[in-house]
Order: structure tokens, then C-alpha cells, then sequence
């Protein structure tokens, strides 16, 4: 934000910060603000931000709102109403933290909720990274060999340090309930161990493939946020959105009987604004020598060349009868 003051908050002790962020970042997220909370924030951040209080309330066309479109993740990921997730980033804007930077800088997908900055660089797996978190208001230890941070794991120390709590270890990780790599939004992400994170991923790659591909699936899948909306449409339109890493995807129903849908791909939005992921890394060929077999040692253990074992064994009986050994 253009000349916003960044504050780290770190001469309010933990109590008094707690109490100033809760409905905002702490507990479970609410989304409730109570009047006293929103004054204060308006009253922070009067003079810093004072467009946001003379503009009017911003329309936003083709948000989904929670009665149009249920938004889920491959997983069965229930994801909060877009409008609701706009709102919030809204008051979170007004916040004169690092996490009200982001917020302010951050794009917002008008589908899903997702958040990110769309000029970021991203690696082949989609996740975007920054190198000058400083601009946004986190400080990093730069003594180091510091090679950047992601944008989804700077958003979430964001919200811990302006808490009181510690930055994530290396051993926490971070899911994406999305389940879009590239999202930063701080409602989408779940601290999880290494196992359970691997898991998640290779529990919805299959639905993932079969979804964004484009092919018909037959169902019923056993999944009720996915077969009961299906067995109840009488249209294709099933008012489902299937939020995957290669985007946003709707469910459009086939037949009844058997029944069988497919996905749909919703087209423009934040997924389409981004930057494309980074092409795979060139691997360079191994240099260690090959294994040295020894002719005969081939011919004798190559299971596929039974007369090549054959003539061996004839072979070393004949020399084994021309020894003397009596």
C-alpha cells in the first residue's frame, strides 16, 4: 500500500493483541466483527487509509455468493461463500500490519475465494514465491543463504507473529484445502506433518486427473457432497464448483441412469491472471559408470536365453570331464 506505515505491533504485549485481532485472525477465523472491534479498526487506520472510507462499498460481478454455487475441494472440502471471504479481506486491508498489506496487494479469485499475488514467479509445481517478503511488511533473517519464501507460508507466519505465536518449524507444512497451490489466503490453509500432507495430495490426485480432464465419470462415488447434489438435479447444472489445482471446475451431470458427470473448466478469474508455472527443472545425466557383467556371467544368468545356458553347461561339462582327478 502506497504510503501505508507498516507496525509489527511488537510493544503491545500478547494479551492486549490477542484481544485486538480476535474475529479477525484468531480461533477459528469468525468473520463477525462486533461494532467496537470495527470502529477501532476504522479509527487505526483513519489517516492512513482514508479512501476506504470515502469510497462506497465496491460491487463485485461474477462472485459467487453461498446460495448461487457450493464450493468444494476434490477432498470434500466445504470452502466459505465468496462474498464472505471479500468482505474479510476487505476489513483485513485495514489493518496497518503485514497481513493487511498482503491483503491490500492480493488478488482474490471471484470464484473460489483464493487469494495470491498475481506477478509473482512460480515453480513448476504452481506454488508462488517472493523474494522481497520486506515489501509487504514481513522482516526475514537475511544472514543466511536465503532463497525466498512462499507466498502461502509468508501469509501464515503473518498471521501467527501478529497473534504472538512463533513462525511454522520446518516440519509444519501447510495444505491447501483448495487444494490450489498458488492460493494464500490464510482460511484455505491447515497446518499439517509431512505424512498426512502426502497423503491428502495422493488421496485426491485421481479424482483430481479425472475431473480436470475433462472425461465422464460414472458414479455414484460414495462421496455425499458429490452424489447427493447429482441425484437431485433434474438439469446438468448441479450448482457445484470443484476448486482443483488447475483451477476452478464445474460439475455438469451426463444421464441419470447410470449416472455419470464430468467437469467443466470456469473460465477467466484470477486462475487464468497469474503466472504459468516454471518449466521442470533440466536434470543432468548421471555420470557414474555402468555396471561391468562378464560375458559368460550373462550367458549363464540371462533368465530369457535358455539354450545360451544350455551350451554353458554343456560347456563346463566337458571341461570338467577332461580333469584328472583320480
Amino acid at each position: 500500500m502506497p504510503g501505508l506505515e507498516i507496525h509489527t505491533l511488537d510493544h503491545i504485549d500478547i494479551e492486549a493483541r490477542s484481544e485486538l485481532f480476535e474475529g479477525v485472525y484468531c480461533g477459528d477465523l469468525d468473520l463477525e466483527l462486533d461494532e467496537l472491534l470495527l470502529d477501532r479498526a476504522r479509527d487505526t487506520a483513519a489517516g492512513l487509509i482514508p479512501a476506504l472510507q470515502t469510497e462506497k462499498a465496491p460491487e463485485y460481478p461474477g462472485a459467487f455468493s453461498l446460495g448461487d454455487m457450493a464450493i468444494y475441494s476434490v477432498l470434500g472440502n466445504r470452502l466459505d461463500d465468496v462474498l464472505s471471504m471479500i468482505e474479510k479481506k476487505d476489513r483485513l486491508a485495514m489493518y496497518p500490519v503485514a497481513l493487511g498489506a498482503l491483503a491490500s496487494t492480493s488478488t482474490i479469485s471471484m470464484k473460489t475465494g483464493c487469494w495470491s499475488i498475481v506477478g509473482a514467479w512460480r515453480d513448476e509445481k504452481g506454488y508462488a514465491f517472493t523474494w522481497k517478503p520486506e515489501i509487504y511488511g514481513y522482516q526475514v533473517d537475511r544472514s543466511g543463504n536465503f532463497k525466498g519464501i512462499s507466498a502461502h507460508r509468508m501469509a501464515y507466519n503473518m498471521k501467527r507473529r501478529a497473534t504472538g505465536l512463533p513462525d511454522l518449524t520446518r516440519a509444519q507444512q501447510l495444505d491447501h484445502k483448495c487444494r490450489w497451490p498458488g492460493c494464500c489466503n490464510i482460511d484455505h490453509l491447515e497446518i499439517v506433518d509431512n505424512a498426512k500432507n502426502n497423503k491428502l495430495r495422493d488421496k485426491a490426485r485421481v479424482f483430481e486427473a479425472a475431473v480436470t480432464s475433462g472425461q465422464i465419470i460414472l458414479g455414484p462415488t460414495g462421496m455425499e457432497w458429490l452424489d447427493g447434489p447429482l441425484e437431485a438435479s433434474d438439469t446438468e447444472e448441479t450448482n457445484l464448483l470443484i476448486s482443483t489445482p488447475a483451477g476452478p471446475f464445474r460439475v455438469i451431470k451426463v444421464d441419470d441412469a447410470p449416472l455419470m458427470f464430468r467437469g467443466e473448466a470456469e473460465p477467466g478469474g484470477l486462475h487464468d491472471m497469474v503466472n504459468p508455472p516454471a518449466p521442470k527443472k533440466y536434470e543432468r545425466p548421471s555420470r557414474a559408470k555402468p555396471i561391468r557383467v562378464d560375458a559368460e556371467q550373462k550367458l549363464l544368468f540371462d533368465a530369457s536365453n535358455y539354450s545360451g545356458r544350455r551350451a554353458r553347461k554343456a560347456d563346463l561339462y566337458k571341461k570338467w570331464q577332461k580333469q584328472d582327478i583320480f
